[in-house]
């Protein structure tokens, strides 16, 4: 799901296959990360759509086969900010981004519960006017890269990046008088949101590289 737009210097895709940098055939991509310079810069990147923006395939044919609702898309963003700079001029410089991004959509063939809420009758009835939906977000990662060159001929990175557990979270919710107030029930729609550590990844390169002009 992650693209870090503001975090690529160049990005090379090749196609042909049996060449000695890559295992096996097929498209290979190879990804020059951004280190900073002696010139501070900022980058800012946002992309995102809506559900009336997408086009549809849900035909009679799908119909036919039992499909009562699509997955439609409800929203999709990607809001990214960066910068970078020197630390020490010719020495030492930072590159540091900042990524969130999610998507929402619906559930084919998932309603929420029309009698939810009401003790008087415990048996699913689907809200046909209300479809079951989920949203699955990245919060804000940060990254941090530090370059050094050591000397003209000798250069070391240092990177720290997190990567957070997706949450996930419905959001098409029913009127307010149809609640859903007991997920436990037979039949009901209910969803989790589940909650995480993430991940923290920090690692090191050095690299043989002529000094900056």
């Amino acid at each position: 799901m992650r693209q870090d737009v503001n975090n690529a210097q160049e990005v090379v895709v090749t196609t042909a296959g049996g060449m000695g940098e890559a295992e096996v055939g097929g498209p290979n991509m190879n990804f020059v990360p951004r280190t900073g310079g002696n010139t501070f810069k900022f980058y800012v990147f946002g992309t995102g759509m809506t559900g009336s923006m997408q086009a549809s395939n849900y035909t009679q044919d799908l119909k036919n086969a039992g499909l009562t609702t699509p997955a439609n898309l409800l929203h999709l963003w990607q809001v990214e900010e960066s910068s970078g700079g020197p630390i020490v001029k010719d020495r030492l410089w930072y590159y540091t981004t900042i990524n969130h991004q999610g998507i929402s959509q619906t559930i084919p063939n998932m309603y929420f519960n029309l009698n939810a809420g009401n003790p008087t009758k415990w048996l699913y009835a689907p809200d046909l006017d209300h479809p079951a939906a989920n949203t699955t977000s990245l919060p804000f990662q940060p990254q941090l890269r530090l370059t050094l060159q050591a000397n003209s001929k000798n250069r070391f990175s240092l990177f720290w990046d997190e990567q957070p557990t997706p949450a996930r979270r419905p959001t098409a919710r029913p009127p307010p008088r149809q609640r859903p107030t007991a997920p436990e029930r037979a039949g009901s729609s209910a969803f989790s949101k589940r909650r995480g550590q993430g991940r923290r990844r920090a690692g090191w390169c050095s690299k043989r590289v002529s000094a900056p002009t």
